[in-house]
């Protein structure tokens, strides 16, 4: 009896997990996270910041770590021809959202060469997370040079205590 409800809360739990992920029109494999954040969609025109990180599936390798976050701005007739991207998909997302996809490397293969450690069969793990949407660019501008004078006391301040001793 046990044996048997185990089997269906696996099965439950493996379905529930396979209908969250979404495919993209390229391919992409992906799956969203809502978070707390505005209830609206990131429109035309906005700019949105985001944390970004890759992993090399195989490895467990970060290729590209979240030291601090990007900007960009939301034009959906530039992201159309966008492919395994969270671009492909970010008329979907919201402030406070996360997104996770999978990019095979073979479909990379296909459109551009990689370096040497990039093995066919592999997978690109990547993480996103919409921290911020801004309605002009002058808003994003202003957090822009806040979250440049955070990274620079970051870097700054190991070198400060190696000093003070």
């Amino acid at each position: 009896m046990i044996k048997s409800t185990l089997k269906l809360m696996l099965a439950m739990v493996l379905f529930a997990s396979c209908s969250q992920t979404e495919k993209a029109p390229s391919g992409m494999v992906y799956k969203i996270t809502h978070g707390s954040g505005n209830e609206k969609l990131i429109k035309n025109g906005q700019v949105f910041k985001f944390n970004e990180e890759y992993r090399l599936k195989s490895k467990d390798s970060i290729l590209k770590p979240i030291d601090r976050p990007d900007y960009d701005q939301y034009d959906s007739a530039s992201f159309i021809n966008e492919k395994f991207n969270f671009r492909e998909i970010l008329g979907k997302l919201r402030k406070g959202d996360k997104v996770e996809y999978s990019i095979s490397v073979d479909s990379i293969l296909k459109y551009q060469q990689l370096p040497p450690f990039f093995k066919k069969g592999d997978f690109i793990i990547v993480k996103v997370e919409i921290l911020d949407v801004f309605a002009t660019i002058e808003m994003a501008k202003a957090d822009f040079v806040k979250e440049q004078a955070k990274y620079k006391e970051k870097l700054s301040k190991p070198i400060r205590d190696f000093l003070a001793k």
